[in-house]
């Protein structure tokens, strides 16, 4: 059982805050001793507030600095908003099976509303190492686009979507992923891609069972994070996070799993998990 993070936080002084949109931050901390692969996550504490996984969004290792993308969704995120640059905070971590970048393997990245944090570590990653690199992110408003200046210096192949048509297609991610595959199956070459994803369930589900319809081969080289799912002590111990009754954890076996893996679950894009364990049906939201 990997017990790693079990003890106190390791307080760390904001340095830096960037207001990304009307509801979303980035928060720069020292990242010594705390720098994370790609999709993992820490629990961020705030004395007297609560304690809640933010997934690694920024990592500068050459700088010596990390950045956690937080946007305002409840209590605790309106807490975090309201802390100032030399403010401390509590994070433990980093926990979880991040993204396994495959060599030789062109990359498409999709993303919905705030799982764009995760993505771009990956994207991070890989943008130093391959050329063709193609995105597919969506919200629902404008508003709610992170990071849109920041992919276009490295790739041209980026495609943004909004539910209300205020910026790029007006309609679904999946609409755009659908159509790139379709192409690339009638110029008759292998569809040798990893597909990287990150968003709300109901989201990811809808591109997992797209991928399915598609080429269920796709299934193996496609990593989805599960990181919107809810997470209590981040290792694995309380089971708040269980997948189905496999014993699989989202904080600890992921918060990334193959699309392979979970086609082979029931809960799914169906059922999430309530604080004290029990199911509850899984709403729809960015």
């Amino acid at each position: 059982m990997n017990t790693k993070g079990l003890g106190r936080p390791i307080i760390r002084e904001i340095v830096k805050i960037v207001e990304e949109t009307e509801l979303t931050k980035t928060f720069y901390f020292n990242g010594e001793g705390l720098f994370a692969k790609p999709g993992q996550f820490y629990m961020l504490w705030l004395p007297e507030i609560d304690e809640k996984p933010i997934s690694a969004c920024i990592t500068n290792i050459e700088e010596g600095f990390i950045g956690l993308s937080i946007k305002k969704v409840g209590r605790f995120t309106e807490e975090i908003q309201q802390r100032k640059i030399g403010d401390k905070v509590g994070i433990r971590g980093p926990f979880g099976k991040g993204f396994n970048h495959e060599k030789g393997r062109k990359a498409i990245f999709i993303a919905g509303g705030i799982g764009i944090a995760p993505i771009r570590s990956i994207f991070d990653l890989l943008k130093k190492e391959q050329e063709e690199l193609v995105l597919i992110y969506g919200a629902q408003t404008d508003s709610d686009l992170v990071f849109k200046e920041y992919f276009t210096q490295f790739t041209n192949n980026v495609t943004y979507c909004t539910d209300d048509g205020s910026f790029g297609y007006h309609g679904f991610p999946t609409d755009i992923l659908r159509n790139f595959l379709e192409k690339e199956i009638k110029k008759g070459g292998e569809l040798n891609y990893s597909i990287y994803g990150c968003g709300s369930e109901l989201f990811l589900k809808a591109v997992l069972d797209l991928i399915a319809s598609i080429d269920q081969s796709l299934l193996t080289h496609t990593q989805l994070s599960l990181a919107d799912r809810y997470m209590r002590c981040g290792v694995g111990l309380c089971g708040s996070c269980i997948i189905d009754d496999t014993g699989l954890s989202v904080c600890k076996d992921g918060p990334v799993f193959t699309g392979e893996i979970l086609a082979k679950t029931t809960d799914f894009g169906i059922y999430g998990r309530n604080p004290d364990g029990s199911k509850s049906k899984i709403q729809p939201h960015y």
